[in-house]
């Protein structure tokens, strides 16, 4: 059963393609608010992946966002993870913002998550690898790969299953891959 992604915000047209991106929401003239965004801006310097912008006190509220200063933090896919003013909010949310891959998958707290969780019995999406997670937004297809994959893998065949775990270490060992 394939799950519905978490709705874009009404930000997201706002996000630069393949970026996560944090929106500053504060007035220009108090230092205050001001430093937020300066500390921000900094804080992203070298990051690739992450854009900070400055957004107009005008017409906040109708982007959901009640009061200034506010950092509204946003993946590449344009779905809010987090909104706070303070370090400790910001800074796990642009974190979560750029774990999230290019393909799509099952993350903790959206339905396809629970769904996974279920599943699979893993405690949470982000525990599974990568190329789990790839099939993740269809756990009974996923399920099915994996006994098959299994099946071949674990079983002797053409080669015996010592050779084949033997193959598959040094070609992850080859590709850096931790799975």
């Amino acid at each position: 059963m394939k799950q519905t992604p978490t709705p874009p915000s009404p930000l997201a047209s706002l996000v630069e393609p393949e970026k996560a991106t944090a929106f500053v929401f504060y007035k220009p003239d108090d230092p205050k608010q001001k430093a937020i965004f300066d500390n921000l801006t900094k804080f992203v310097t070298g990051k690739s992946q992450v854009v900070v912008k400055a957004m107009p006190p005008a017409g906040s509220a109708k982007l959901g966002v009640p009061e200034l200063p506010m950092v509204v933090v946003l993946d590449r896919r344009g779905r809010e993870v987090g909104r706070g003013t303070t370090p400790d909010i910001v800074v796990p949310a642009l974190k979560k913002a750029m774990q999230v891959g290019r393909i799509d998958w099952a993350m903790a707290g959206e339905p396809s998550g629970d769904a996974l969780k279920k599943a699979t019995g893993a405690p949470s999406p982000e525990v599974l690898p990568g190329i789990m997670r790839t099939m993740s937004l269809s756990p009974d297809a996923m399920l099915g790969i994996q006994e098959i994959a299994g099946k071949m893998h674990f079983s002797d065949g053409a080669l015996p299953r010592r050779q084949k775990e033997m193959v598959a270490s040094y070609v992850s060992a080859l590709n850096k891959c931790k799975y």
